[in-house]
């Protein structure tokens, strides 16, 4: 009995996977697939995807906390910056004030100087 191009296409494709799982002709050509042992493989590699899954699952998890964790470093840092910034501005004006009252000061000591 001939399989037909279609099976035989499919068992090609099982053949790349698992090549335990087909069968061959006298002629060396991939005639079928053992479907008895199939059910065996596939259970295998859901597990190992429910494994994969599972430790993806936490890696994201673990990430998760570390954006939070960032995230609170940031504001926490902006909320300083700020501070600073505003400490910054007070103290600019107070240096400005200090700043033209020498000038005057060093002005008017210098007007008195030439007149005398």
């Amino acid at each position: 009995m001939l399989a037909s191009p279609q099976a035989s296409k499919g068992a090609e494709e099982v053949e790349k996977v698992e090549s335990l799982l087909t069968f061959r002709n006298d002629q060396g050509e991939i005639e079928g697939v053992k479907y008895n042992q199939l059910s065996a493989v596939l259970v295998n590699a859901i597990r190992e995807q429910q494994a994969q899954i599972h430790k993806q699952q936490q890696q994201i998890r673990r990430q998760q906390q570390q954006i939070s964790a960032l995230q609170a470093r940031l504001a926490a840092s902006e909320a300083g910056v700020k501070e600073s910034v505003g400490v910054l501005k007070g103290e600019n004006v107070d240096l400005k004030a200090r700043l033209e009252k020498l000038e005057r000061s060093v002005g008017s000591y210098v007007l008195a100087a030439k007149v005398e």
